[in-house]
């Protein structure tokens, strides 16, 4: 999210965690979505996105705690980020003029993506799988033999590298089992689409070559599991050295 066009940032464009700038906060923030209203008595929920130097996360909160003051906001920015608001958002109207907490409303009400109700539950339940998925240990090129021989292998990520773009592959088997032991409330087809739409999934053939073996899988943007918690050091398995002189 850029600042208001009207304003040129007077401080530096840089994050330093224990002192946020405006500026920094304002494009640390990647998408701002609105989850419209179920019924009539119903208020919306805002969902923030954000990027703090490659620290990705999400805090939600619903129109009432962001409409009454900051300190809802600043309260799960704390908890999920350790960073605080800029003291510029916290400073109160002067001369009748709005406060920078109404101004930073007015531009999530202007630059917000609205989505319906039922698309929130899509989107729900999409992160929850790949929160589930994010958790999973990785295997590498060199181990993509090992990936596909057999089911000792399942649940299990392969990293592939496309045009420079880096993927993390789930079997279909995998993804079967998933649906099944964590009672997903929609179908695959659409969990699939709704991947494709958010530009999680990759749009092309999903399938990943063995040898003679084809294997049915997804194809997951590093970025969208990063997002939701992978950690690629910890979760990638190590090559023993035999394994290794059996690649050669």
């Amino acid at each position: 999210m850029e600042l208001p066009p009207d304003e040129k940032p007077t401080e530096p464009i840089q994050n330093t965690y224990g002192d946020l700038t405006k500026s920094t906060f304002y494009s640390s923030i990647e998408e701002v979505i609105k989850i419209e209203p179920l019924t009539q008595r119903d208020g919306a929920t805002y969902i923030f996105k954000f990027n703090f130097n490659e620290t990705k996360g999400i805090i939600e909160l619903d129109v009432s705690d962001l409409l009454k003051n900051y300190r809802k906001f600043e309260e799960l920015l704390i908890s999920h980020f350790n960073i605080a608001l800029p003291s510029a958002m916290k400073r109160p109207s002067e001369s009748f003029k709005p406060s920078e907490w109404n101004l930073f409303i007015k531009m999530c009400m202007a630059t917000c993506i609205s989505v319906s109700p039922t698309e929130s539950t899509e989107w729900a339940e999409c992160d929850r799988f790949l929160e589930r998925v994010s958790g999973f240990n990785v295997m590498e090129e060199m181990q993509k033999k090992e990936w596909g021989a057999n089911s000792s292998t399942s649940f299990n990520l392969l990293k592939q590298t496309i045009s420079g773009k880096i993927y993390y592959v789930l079997k279909s088997d995998d993804i079967t089992s998933l649906f099944t032991s964590m009672k997903i409330l929609i179908t695959r087809e659409k969990m699939g689409k709704v991947m494709k739409q958010r530009g999680i999934k990759r749009e092309s053939e999903g399938v990943v070559r063995v040898g003679k073996k084809v294997i049915r899988a997804w194809w997951l943007t590093e970025e969208s599991l990063i997002e939701h918690g992978l950690n690629f050091e910890e979760a990638r398995i190590n090559v023993a050295a035999g394994a290794l002189l059996d690649q050669l």
